[in-house]
């Protein structure tokens, strides 16, 4: 395995635990058009990591239900507006697994179907947002491919370069299967799905908690 030297890092459910939260949000909203929530909450998960305006799109579409594009909008707004009411925490042992990391180096890149903005202030209030190289969530642009493209330019490498020396950690099966997609080392975390998803997903490596993200920087 080549060393590598960037960590790209989900954020909700990875960092911070409010995937309940969105889950709840997201059976309430799709709930107002017809979606029971026992169907809502599989699909959430299911679906973790993918950008929240092609989930609602998915969700309706399976369901057959008709919407419009300002309706994604409105409820994409409505959602983070919702859930923003309940203030988010870290995993335990994240705010020491960060410091680590950068003792070791190790360039520190965030992707989130979240807001950037409102990323950006939870990570300036708590005192590490200037450890994280790029903040990128998907109010500018989507979470994915866009993403890690944007990353090796800010890195000054060619994308395969970059994704030759680059781990991706997250929760969802829509993370390790961008984490394949790109060639990069996928490691799934199981705080919201079971490691059989992650791995049919495409992770590489599996951990169950984010301070076992070290030892493969070691």
């Amino acid at each position: 395995m080549n060393k590598k030297k960037n960590l790209i890092c989900d954020v909700d459910g990875t960092l911070i635990d409010r995937m309940p939260i969105y889950r709840d949000v997201f059976c309430s909203l799709a709930g107002e058009k017809g979606v029971s929530r026992d169907v809502a909450a599989a699909f959430y998960y299911d679906t973790v990591g993918t950008p929240l305006s092609r989930q609602f799109k998915r969700i309706f579409e399976e369901q057959r239900i008709a919407f419009s594009e300002n309706e994604i909008e409105e409820l994409s707004k409505r959602f983070f507006e919702i859930a923003a009411q309940t203030k988010p925490l870290l995993f335990p042992s994240v705010l020491e697994t960060i410091k680590e990391l950068r003792r070791k180096r190790i360039s520190l890149f965030l992707t989130s179907g979240s807001n950037t903005r409102e990323m950006t202030a939870f990570f300036q209030e708590i005192g590490i947002v200037q450890e994280f190289k790029i903040i990128l969530g998907s109010d500018e642009t989507e979470k994915g491919p866009a993403h890690i493209i944007a990353f090796a330019e800010a890195s000054g490498l060619a994308l395969s370069d970059f994704c030759r020396e680059t781990a991706y950690i997250g929760d969802g099966p829509a993370d390790m299967r961008i984490a394949k997609e790109f060639g990069l080392l996928g490691i799934g975390i199981t705080n919201t799905v079971p490691a059989e998803k992650l791995r049919e997903a495409g992770a590489t490596e599996i951990v169950t908690d984010f301070r076992d993200v070290v030892s493969f920087f070691d």
